[in-house]
């Protein structure tokens, strides 16, 4: 009987227990918004309470609105239905989901995706944007940088064409507000005609408007590289070199103070997507070709690789190196763009300008002086 009584006190004691535990868990306060497993790591969480400036608005509207392409397949495109897709819309659900809003897709061209961050239309740029000097000046480029791609020439070549060098003075179609368009101009001497699409493009080289295309080389990363049905697509190649100008992409916000919040938010989620292989993830569903910079960046982030801890890749390191942060500081490029497009042309038209000018007022001079011997005589 003693037996019997006391057993029914532990019994009613872990219950009473187990309820207090019960009650407590209740009535503590919900863990931050995207907080998951990594977040003492990773500070890629937000509280929805003191949350301010840009990154407060977005929790108080309830959704993010994210601006993407759709003439870059796959990384931004549209799908049959009309939705848009790709691996930089993949990457924009994943902010709006760590946030817990909604996401808003704003369709964005390379003509206007830095306008609309300018204009506040857009929250986030995700649209292929090479992170260069000039466009920091307008904007504010996330680091770590998410992806990195160079510019290759694709078009029908014959054997007159052999190298970039082999352009001198051809017509050659580019996406309007490229970086690179000066410097192929100046470097190689491009006679460049601008586009606003992909599809102007390909009538451009269909039409021979344009003997090649110099493009980011990201567009020929999947299986089929712009591929276009039936002969259309007959003799179209990439000139066999190695690509030029390779230039890191990041995530863009508006460069204002009430971004802090949002820019440090999405700096954290990019660490966390290359330590734990969401972006090389991405490039498989996609069908994107293998990246040597998506697996560095993973071989740098991951908290158990030898090369981190080497080159302190870590989310609490305030002061991370270029390599860390996939920054490669195009400095010799970053020269050419206080020349215009065209510039090389432009100072060569000078040099011919004044070399004739001056032949021609010695030939005067010339002249002046014999007619003068002349008539003295």
């Amino acid at each position: 009987m003693r037996k019997a009584i006391i057993l029914l006190c532990l019994v009613a004691g872990l219950t009473l227990k187990a309820q207090s535990q019960s009650t407590s868990t209740a009535d503590a306060d919900p863990p931050p918004v995207g907080a998951t497993d990594l977040a003492p790591v990773f500070q890629d969480t937000v509280d929805v309470q003191t949350a301010k400036g840009r990154l407060g608005l977005i929790l108080q509207r309830g959704f993010l609105i994210v601006g993407v392409k759709t003439d870059f397949p796959p990384f931004g495109m549209q799908d049959p239905s009309g939705w848009l897709v790709g691996m930089e819309a993949d990457l924009a659900q994943d902010l709006a989901d760590a946030l817990g809003v909604d996401l808003s897709l704003e369709r964005v061209t390379v003509s206007n995706r830095i306008e609309r961050l300018e204009s506040g239309h857009v929250d986030v740029v995700i649209a292929t944007l090479g992170d260069t000097v000039a466009r920091r000046e307008r904007v504010q480029m996330i680091e770590p940088n998410y992806y990195a791609s160079g510019v290759v020439a694709y078009g029908r070549f014959g054997p007159d064409i052999r190298s970039w060098e082999d352009l001198w003075g051809e017509d050659v179609c580019l996406y309007r507000d490229t970086y690179y368009a000066q410097w192929l101009v100046e470097d190689y001497g491009i006679r460049p005609q601008f586009f606003g699409s992909s599809l102007d493009i390909r009538s451009a080289l269909l039409s021979g408007d344009c003997v090649a295309w110099a493009l980011d080389d990201a567009l020929l990363t999947v299986a089929e590289p712009l591929s276009w049905e039936g002969r259309e697509a007959d003799g179209f190649s990439v000139l066999q070199e190695a690509r030029l100008y390779e230039v890191p992409w990041a995530i863009a916000v508006a460069k204002r103070d009430d971004t802090q919040a949002l820019q440090d938010f999405i700096g954290q989620r990019v660490m966390r997507w290359h330590a734990e292989g969401t972006l090389i993830d991405l490039q498989d569903k996609w069908g994107i070709r293998e990246s040597a910079f998506l697996r560095t960046m993973h071989d740098l982030w991951s908290p158990d690789s030898p090369l981190s801890e080497a080159n302190s890749c870590r989310p609490d390191n305030p002061n991370l190196s270029d390599t860390c942060r996939g920054y490669r500081p195009p400095l010799q490029l970053d020269e050419k763009t206080a020349a215009p497009v065209g510039g090389l042309r432009l100072q060569t038209v000078s040099i011919a300008v004044f070399i004739g000018l001056f032949l021609i007022g010695g030939a005067l001079s010339f002249y002046a002086l014999v007619w003068r011997r002349n008539k003295g005589a």
